[in-house]
């Protein structure tokens, strides 16, 4: 998000300068940068060539902290970019703030991303600062087949991405299903 000012800014920079590095040669990514708009790194999902990579780290040093948040818009087009077949699409979503550009209502911005994302991938949405809508983002989460964390300051979420980012680059289980036949279940 291109509202996140000072110290929020930095640290999201760096998190995301960690994540473009680490990248396995054969994943693929995007970033978007949003604030008053949305300004996308490609137009489709690139390789994690060293090509690639300087370049999307001289795009992430160019980001700067001005506008609102858009946060309807940048889902709405992450959610767009195709997709490498037979890959899982995971969305990470960075944000200090409420929506403020486009839809502002939180329960539609749920409601039309769970709709275009009806069996693309999986959100998770990471919120930083004190004035977070924590609801709006666990929902959102839940209901994109992800999870949601918080951190108050830029240090504490730069953290948590990476911890984050341990966890999905090498998964232990993918694509699992459960059938249970002859059986009712909840909690699952």
């Amino acid at each position: 998000s291109g509202s996140m000012a000072g110290e929020k800014m930095t640290n999201a920079r760096q998190a995301l300068r960690a994540w473009i590095e680490r990248l396995n040669p054969d994943d693929t990514f995007n970033i978007l940068r949003f604030s008053t708009d949305v300004e996308q790194f490609s137009e489709s999902s690139l390789s994690a060539s060293p090509d690639n990579r300087a370049r999307a780290l001289r795009f992430v040093n160019s980001f700067e902290a001005s506008g609102g948040t858009a946060i309807a818009p940048a889902l709405t087009q992450a959610l767009a970019i195709p997709a490498r077949r037979g890959a899982p699409r995971i969305v990470v979503f960075l944000t200090d703030g409420m929506p403020t550009v486009g839809e502002t209502d939180t329960r539609r911005i749920i409601e039309m991303v769970s709709q275009r994302n009806a069996s693309a991938g999986q959100i998770f949405a990471f919120g930083l600062g004190d004035d977070v809508n924590t609801t709006f983002l666990d929902l959102l989460a839940q209901q994109n087949r992800g999870g949601a964390d918080y951190a108050g300051s830029g240090a504490e979420m730069s953290s948590l991405l990476t911890s984050f980012y341990n966890m999905i680059a090498f998964p232990v289980l993918a694509d699992l299903r459960l059938a249970l036949r002859g059986a009712d279940a909840y909690d699952i």
